[in-house]
């Protein structure tokens, strides 16, 4: 019998394993995202298109409710300014983040050297950040770019260890995608995908389709009150 509340290894695993098992359904929205990044500024909508599309996907495990297509040109007008919005200040803030620790390091004083230190530190909690500012972004719509930092901020502050396990990973996944080129940007980007908005469910206690009895999950889904809360 599958764990109710699978660790982070365990939704890493899950993740490969739903990659390859559902890889037609994933594979379309992959394309679309891959195709329409190509301009970069539509990079961002892309992405959270590509996100709410596999997020909705991951909800209705027998594609029998979803309308992909659909789904995804909604999700890619709907996002395309606060997704570029977001990923400008994240950008932002990279770049002051790295110019401290440039800026310490090459000071003459040794106990200056040290604050680099502290930045380093601020570098590495919003690296931890990245694979959530996406899925919680597509989960809640309605908060603003501040409340969304402020959120993800918290929520890896409660959970270091996975956050840490899943921005190495699909650090690593993003990496071997853009090395490999080809046929890997059909898969990774969606392997990375679905580690993070799983990741970010277990995280904020959300279930996981997959690791419940299919035919029970149907069952909830096909009452409209239960489905509505949970799932909204």
């Amino acid at each position: 019998m599958q764990p109710a509340r699978p660790d982070t290894w365990g939704i890493i695993t899950l993740s490969f394993r739903q990659t390859f098992h559902r890889l037609a359904f994933w594979i379309l929205p992959n394309l679309w995202a891959v195709l329409l990044s190509i301009p970069i500024i539509t990079w961002p909508a892309a992405k959270s298109a590509l996100y709410k599309t596999i997020a909705d996907g991951l909800c209705d495990p027998f594609a029998i409710r979803i309308k992909t297509r659909q789904v995804f040109r909604q999700a890619f007008f709907f996002y395309l300014k606060k997704s570029l919005l977001l990923s400008l200040v994240n950008l932002l803030v990279f770049f002051i983040i790295i110019f401290a620790v440039f800026f310490w390091v090459t000071q003459e004083q040794p106990v200056l050297n040290f604050l680099a230190i502290i930045s380093l530190y601020f570098l590495a909690v919003w690296w931890f950040c990245q694979p959530f500012l996406f899925p919680m972004m597509v989960e809640l719509p309605s908060l603003s770019i501040i409340q969304l930092i402020r959120q993800t901020l918290g929520l890896i502050s409660h959970y270091p260890l996975q956050a840490f396990i899943t921005t190495f990973v699909t650090t690593l996944i993003t990496i071997l995608g853009l090395v490999l080129m080809g046929p890997a940007l059909l898969l990774t980007p969606s392997l990375a995908a679905l580690i993070s908005i799983q990741t970010y469910w277990i995280m904020t206690g959300k279930d996981i389709p997959d690791f419940i009895d299919p035919v029970e999950y149907e069952d909830r889904m096909s009452t409209p009150l239960m489905g509505k809360e949970k799932f909204h």
